[in-house]
């Protein structure tokens, strides 16, 4: 896993990882691969182990959808949907190879039933993370780009 400064799995420690790990199902992704579609369920979501996903507008410019933001190894997407049980804000896309970390509510709800204390952190670890991206954003008065 990620273990940079912007990492979801950052304050944890390597038993923990390892836990985590085992919770979490590892996907690759091709060049141009579409993770998820804007309106689609949030039944999942997923931490970027390498590679970088990006996310996308439903705004098109020139016939392509914008970038908003870029998702490098150690971010997540897909979470406050997850979170909320809402449907997918944004469309992610792989530009390039990209192993990702998956993870489907019920794998996460075995997981919050066999390490709770370990799953009220990942929620934390999460919550940090979409605080950071939107201070990010705010800082930069780009809102608008505040696909979550």
């Amino acid at each position: 896993m990620a273990d940079d400064s912007g990492s979801v799995f950052k304050y944890f420690s390597s038993m923990d990882r390892l836990d985590l790990n085992k919770a979490f199902s590892k996907k690759s992704l091709q060049p141009g691969d579409i993770l998820f579609n804007v309106g689609d369920p949030s039944d999942w979501m997923a931490v970027v182990v390498s590679g970088r996903l990006e996310v996308l507008s439903s705004e098109m410019k020139d016939g392509q959808p914008q970038i908003l933001v870029n998702v490098e190894a150690g971010g997540s997407v897909g979470e406050i949907g997850f979170m909320t049980r809402k449907p997918h804000s944004a469309t992610v896309r792989a530009p390039a190879l990209a192993d990702v970390l998956v993870i489907n509510r019920a794998q996460f709800d075995d997981f919050r039933k066999s390490k709770p204390l370990l799953a009220v952190a990942l929620y934390e670890a999460l919550l940090d993370q979409v605080i950071r991206r939107f201070r990010s954003l705010s800082d930069k008065k780009d809102l608008h780009s505040f696909w979550l």
